[in-house]
């Protein structure tokens, strides 16, 4: 019997953890080993990526009757949630639709603030700049135009926040109004000819 085929015999008599033949055994021993992976993951002695596969891996197995292997599979589920608390899972990144937020100035000293993209229109490449009408797309909506790349003058990116801030409407001019004047207190009437003998001299 050849070296390969002896190895071969030897995995298909252990499990699929790698721990033991006995199938249950040997989930229940790859669930204490995470038990113990995933404090030293608390510890910060361990990447908690691997960790984390091999908890995915472990929650696929499916336990049958076997009563040890239920408790260990309990046990399983109190290590994932407790390693989902400490690590979430990342969100997926969102597709890269190919926006971008520019500020694209065109010949004839014209300037357009929006989300931009190359696009092919009429069999040429283009490009597509999608402006928020007044500053609100999604009030008003978006202007959408085209242009070829010799139109171009300049292509500055920006952030979507400054494309905004170009496209709203000027506020107009605030005045500012004088204040009332004060109330003069008014004891009694005017006695002009006391007033001016105690005028100083």
């Amino acid at each position: 019997m050849t070296d390969q085929a002896t190895d071969r015999i030897a995995q298909e008599k252990i499990g699929r953890f790698g721990r033991h033949s006995d199938p249950a055994k040997d989930f229940c021993l790859e669930v204490h080993a995470l038990g113990d992976q995933y404090v030293a993951v608390w510890d910060g002695t361990l990447d908690p990526s691997g960790v984390k596969a091999r908890i995915d891996r472990a929650m696929e197995f499916v336990v049958g009757g076997d009563p040890a292997a239920i408790g260990a599979k309990q046990a399983l589920r109190e290590i994932e949630a407790q390693f989902n608390k400490r690590f979430p899972p990342k969100a997926e990144a969102a597709e890269d639709d190919g926006w971008q937020w520019a500020v694209v100035e065109v010949m004839g000293h014209r300037s357009h603030a929006g989300r931009t993209r190359d696009e092919e229109r009429i069999g040429i490449k283009m490009l597509r700049i999608d402006v928020p009408i007044k500053g609100d797309a999604a009030a008003n909506g978006w202007e959408t135009i085209y242009y070829t790349a010799p139109s171009i003058f300049s292509f500055r990116l920006c952030d979507e926040a400054t494309a905004v801030r170009a496209n709203k409407p000027y506020a107009p001019a605030s005045r500012y109004r004088l204040p009332p004047p004060e109330e003069v207190d008014d004891d009694g009437p005017v006695d002009d000819e006391n007033d001016l003998d105690n005028l100083p001299v």
